[in-house]
């Protein structure tokens, strides 16, 4: 009965757990992406509103999802392809826009800080 599928999805989990261990260095390198992240909400907080309203149509999810992806980018260069083509080109915004500008250039003062 239901004791049985409920035990068998418990193994199942064990199971899954079991062969996905990370490595230390997989470990470290999300826990890096995290503190990234956490930095650059704090970052922008002052102006998310107004980000969120204006580049993601009030969209916060999708705000904090290309947040948490910018975050995890090394590079500026490579920042700046995704937040053109993923950000401004998936929302339609203008990059030249004032909110656009502010926006690219708080998260190049970041990258500038903190990569």
């Amino acid at each position: 009965g239901n004791w049985d599928a409920e035990e068998d999805w418990n193994t199942v989990g064990d199971l899954g757990l079991e062969q996905g261990h990370e490595t230390e260095a997989e470990r470290e390198k999300e826990a890096d992406a995290r503190r990234h992240a956490d930095a650059l909400f704090k970052w922008l907080q002052l102006d998310a509103d107004r980000f969120v309203d204006e580049i993601f149509g009030g969209a916060e999810d999708a705000y904090e999802q290309a947040i948490d992806e910018i975050a995890a980018i090394r590079t500026w260069r490579k920042a700046t392809e995704y937040i053109e083509k993923e950000v401004f080109g998936r929302n339609r915004v203008d990059m030249y826009d004032e909110v656009a500008v502010d926006l690219t250039d708080q998260l190049h003062s970041y990258f500038l800080e903190h990569k």
